[in-house]
């Protein structure tokens, strides 16, 4: 067990405390907290994280009371700032007690398995790592090495970058990450992960990115898209349909409220078919077929309606004449 104050920096899965120590007359009252969510929490005495323990030097000139917050084996999740709050009749004052936790590098975002990538592209290689302290990420190539020439870079992310693919840069890369700094003895292991890239001669982009959260963003976008296309057709449809619905209705009887306000009711109106009449020649000299009165049920019918009638009329009489009868009884046509 150690004991930290002010600033520490902890190994994960170790037990530790802090210690708060305050004077005053009469004794302050001490208490551990923390801002959890924006809220400040308390630290209890019976927690299955932590433990708190309390205790009072009489025996010096001047007495004082320590507070220890001890933390049966720290995580990640502990990591924080912890405020000593100490309070007396006289006043009150707290001090900031500052919690880093130490754990191994993490690889979170891993290259692909494969890539095949066309000649002379540009290939980029994502490999993100998490740790405290930060991890160093470094590359290794098919033989040890990276390509040459300045072809090759690593980026502030972690990424690989090759310009200019050529055959000789297949093979098996490494990403390796390392938060074992000089100077301390944390004794973390060296995490890695490795790829293989395969150069070919078919036709493609100039650039390969491996950048799994751009893609999955431009298929959250077209979801987006399609989901409003289908949100707009559907209200339009709407709107139509209970506009069409509002004007095949007429009021048949209006009545008023108690409040003076209308009331309608609302019955269908079936459309009226348009109708019209052709009166029809049936004498017995030379067929002919003679439009002469025609009935609109408002007297005004539309333009084209004559000449339809008079290129009817021309059929008919070239049909008689090609007959070669000059004389029919009875002839009907119905239009």
């Amino acid at each position: 067990k150690q004991w930290y104050q002010r600033r520490v920096a902890i190994t994960a899965g170790m037990e530790c405390s802090i210690v708060c120590e305050a004077r005053g007359n009469p004794l302050p009252v001490l208490s551990w907290r923390y801002k959890d969510r924006n809220e400040t929490v308390i630290a209890q005495t019976d927690n299955n994280r932590y433990y708190v323990s309390s205790q009072d030097a009489d025996s010096t000139s001047v007495p004082f009371r320590e507070l220890t917050l001890t933390f049966k084996r720290i995580s990640i999740s502990d990591a924080r700032t912890y405020f000593c709050h100490a309070e007396n009749p006289a006043g009150k004052t707290s001090s900031a007690h500052q919690v880093k936790v130490r754990y191994q590098a993490v690889i979170e975002s891993p290259p692909l398995p494969t890539y095949e990538v066309p000649i002379g592209a540009t290939l980029t290689i994502t490999c993100k790592a998490r740790g405290e302290p930060l991890p160093q990420i470094k590359w290794s190539g098919p033989k040890g090495t990276l390509p040459p020439n300045g072809r090759a870079t690593v980026d502030e992310n972690g990424s690989l970058i090759i310009m200019n693919l050529q055959n000789n840069d297949e093979g098996e890369y490494t990403c390796s990450a390392d938060n074992n700094k000089e100077g301390n003895n944390f004794d973390f292991n060296v995490v890695s992960s490795s790829t293989i890239v395969k150069v070919t001669s078919k036709d493609a982009p100039l650039t390969v990115i491996d950048n799994p959260i751009e893609t999955w963003l431009i298929v959250v976008i077209v979801i987006c898209v399609f989901v409003v296309c289908i949100v707009v057709f559907v209200s339009v449809k709407m709107i139509r349909d209970k506009s069409r619905e509002r004007h095949s209705y007429k009021p048949t009887q209006m009545t008023k409220s108690s409040e003076g306000e209308a009331n309608c009711q609302f019955e269908t109106i079936a459309p009226k078919p348009v109708m019209f009449q052709v009166p029809i020649d049936t004498s017995n000299s030379l067929p002919m077929y003679n439009l002469r009165t025609l009935n609109w049920a408002d007297k005004h019918p539309p333009n084209n309606f004559q000449s339809q009638f008079d290129d009817v009329d021309r059929q008919l009489q070239g049909l008689l004449k090609d007959l070669d009868n000059p004389k029919l009884d009875n002839l009907e046509s119905d239009i």
